[in-house]
């Protein structure tokens, strides 16, 4: 199983209610647009009320052992692609307000306020 996972933590706080649970939420909006540009499996899933907020799976049974490489990594660029395209990535990154600062650990990444 491949599969890919967003996570929101703590659910039912501000930043939670905001990105998800709000009507035309950020994510919301994200995954509405994204359903409508894909025409196949797999497609992403919203779900409320877990800190698991965003995901999209897809079974690997049925690739051949060698292609499985190969496969996986279309499989995560393609979710990157929709994630970049839909402007979520850059969403989240926007300095607004207080919504995303960089962690101090001085690496790359973000931590959602």
């Amino acid at each position: 199983m491949r599969c890919f996972r967003l996570f929101i933590e703590p659910v039912g706080s501000a930043t939670y209610r905001r990105l998800v649970a709000q009507k035309g939420s950020l994510l919301r909006r994200t995954v509405e647009y994204i359903g409508w540009l894909t025409h196949r499996p797999p497609r992403f899933a919203l779900f409320e009320k877990r800190d698991t907020v965003l995901i999209r799976h897809f079974s690997v049974r049925d690739w051949p052992p060698e292609k499985f490489q190969h496969f996986s990594g279309n499989f995560f660029i393609e979710t990157l692609a929709w994630l970049v395209r839909s402007g979520l990535v850059k969403k989240l990154c926007e300095p607004s307000g207080n919504t995303v600062r960089k962690a101090r650990n001085r690496k790359k990444e973000f931590q959602i306020q």
